[in-house]
Formats: C-alpha cells, sequence, structure tokens
C-alpha cells in the first residue's frame, strides 16, 4: 500500500520522512504521485453565453435532449419540506456530448460517441449513505442517432427551484491526485497538512468552482469510494453501523474498484442558482469494470458540504 510521511519538526525547520524500509527523499514521494494520478476533465461553466445550444450539445441545466421514447425517471421519497412520500421525478442535471469531449478524454475512458446524462430527485435531498438512496441518482447513456433527440420537457412534479437554466460548458484536461483518505484509513493531522501541502506544491488542487468527469473526487468531508462500497452493499452509513460491521474488512478490500465519473458542484452565479446541501457536491462513482463496458445503470452517488 501507498505510504505516507510523517512530519517532524525541529526549531524552525520541518523534516519529512517517508514510511519505508528506508528513507526516502521528498522528490521520491512526489514520484509516487505521478504513478497514482489520474487525468480528469475539467468542467468550466460559460455563464455569460446567450447562444441557444444546438440539440446534443453538452451543458448543464435546460431541457434534456432526449429520444422519443424515453422514460423518466422516478424515485419514491418523502419531501424535506411536507413529509408527504410520493414517486418524485429526478431533476435533469447535464448532458455530455462525448464526441465533443473525447479529446480531453486522455485516458480513453469514457465511449467516444453518445450522450451520458445525469439525474438526481433533489426534493428529498439523499446523501447517499444509505441503501435505500438507491435510484434518486440516475445515470443514462445513449448511443443512437442524435436525430432522434428532442428537446424534452420536464415531467409535471417538479418544483421551480428544481429546474435550471441551461448553461453551456467549456472543457479542458487536468491531472489529479486522490484525496489522503483514499490512501489510508489513519487520520493524523500532521500528515495530512504536509500531503495536502505536496498536493498544491504539484498543482493537483482545484480552488473555487470546481466540476470535472473522471480523476479523482475534490472532497469536501472523506473518503467516498469506502462508502459506495459498503452502502452498495447494503450496509447503511449514515453513522458508525456500517464502518464497524464485520463485513466491513472483506468489503473494504475491494473498494478501489469505484471511480469517479462526474462530480457538479453547487453554483451560485447572478440568475443560476445549483445547491446542493449547503454549497456542497454531488459525486457520481461507477465501478471502473462497469465504466470498461460502457455499462452506467449500476452507479453509486454521494452529496457532500461543509
Amino acid at each position: 500500500m501507498f505510504q505516507l510521511f510523517k512530519r517532524k519538526k525541529t526549531d524552525d525547520s520541518v523534516s519529512l520522512k517517508y514510511k519505508t524500509n528506508d528513507m526516502k527523499s521528498l522528490r521520491e514521494f512526489e514520484d509516487q504521485l505521478i504513478l497514482l494520478q489520474l487525468n480528469s476533465i475539467v468542467i468550466q461553466p460559460k455563464f455569460d453565453s446567450v447562444m441557444k445550444l444546438p440539440i446534443g450539445s453538452s451543458k448543464i441545466g435546460g431541457k434534456p435532449d432526449l429520444p422519443i421514447d424515453f422514460e423518466w425517471y422516478y424515485y419514491k421519497a418523502k419531501s424535506l419540506n411536507t413529509g408527504i412520500e410520493i414517486d418524485r421525478p429526478l431533476s435533469f442535471l447535464a448532458q455530455f456530448n462525448l464526441e465533443e469531449i473525447k479529446k480531453y478524454d486522455l485516458d480513453n475512458r469514457l465511449p467516444n460517441t453518445g450522450i451520458l446524462y445525469f439525474f438526481y430527485e433533489m426534493e428529498s435531498n439523499k446523501w447517499g449513505f444509505d441503501p435505500a438512496d438507491r435510484g434518486c441518482a440516475k445515470v443514462y447513456y445513449y448511443n443512437g442517432c442524435f436525430n432522434n433527440l428532442v428537446s424534452t420537457d420536464w415531467p409535471s412534479g417538479i418544483s421551480d427551484e428544481f429546474v435550471f437554466s441551461e448553461i453551456s460548458l467549456s472543457f479542458s484536461p487536468k491531472v489529479s491526485a486522490p484525496c489522503y483518505e483514499e490512501l489510508s484509513p489513519d487520520w493524523n493531522f500532521d500528515i495530512v497538512d504536509v500531503y495536502n501541502e505536496v498536493l498544491e506544491k504539484k498543482g493537483y488542487t482545484h480552488g473555487g468552482y470546481s466540476s470535472k468527469l473522471l480523476g479523482y473526487s475534490d472532497n469536501i468531508q472523506g473518503d467516498m469510494t469506502l462508502e459506495c462500497q459498503l452502502v452498495s452493499n447494503g450496509l447503511y452509513c449514515g453513522d458508525g453501523t456500517g464502518y464497524h460491521s464485520p463485513r466491513r474488512k472483506e468489503l473494504e478490500a475491494n473498494k478501489n474498484q469505484w471511480k469517479l465519473l462526474f462530480q457538479l458542484d453547487s453554483i451560485d452565479e447572478k440568475k443560476i442558482q445549483l445547491y446542493f446541501g449547503d454549497m456542497g457536491r454531488l459525486y457520481f462513482y461507477i465501478k471502473e469494470e462497469d465504466l470498461l463496458n460502457g455499462n452506467f445503470d449500476n452507479i453509486w452517488f454521494s452529496l457532500q458540504c461543509t
């Protein structure tokens, strides 16, 4: 397993030590990050754009461009406002034309053609730590003729506050590195501090608005690969129940099969408000095998905020 530095304070200096059979240098630690890094596709909203996007364009919000026979996703849940439990339509979040973005997919992990669509049921505001949350977030992959796509109205039952204005996008590639918690289950503030300093020094961090496809997630609260593995296998992680389960050790051995597919940040920009919790982020994860096979049915998701 990848090991981390320990920091030792000596007067006005800080010495870094790499935990292996023999001592290694900071440069060697940075070289390890190069081996771990994954390419991501940074998503940048173009808030000042007023151009009407052609059918099939990548975008956040607006009306999705869907095949005529598409059946909208619903999830049975209680409203946070009223407590009433009914089948609620999922909100449309974003669509990505894979042919538009394939030049930014440097590792060729996504399909080269088609459109990926992302949906989430906003009114119940599920967090993804409960196995019962399955179905409140969905990914749909279309790889047919674009002539069969139509700008589709949102179904009745979606509150106006969960319908978002159309935002055009630009993309760029960027390398990313894992958060500390994905590498080590042992929390040590000194080590975390040093690790994050190295990430910043090497340009892996991304300040401000942060939405992306692929790569490693920009975590707010902690490791989501373990949470995805435990919850998708039926363990509740809203408290310590799943983390202290006797099944944890067996399941945790395979947590790294979960990879970030899409990370969507909250938006507070002029007339466009898209909030997840308290200005948090929504994360869609997928198993590596499913990603390589173009199977987007078995994703898991997580909502994190401060």
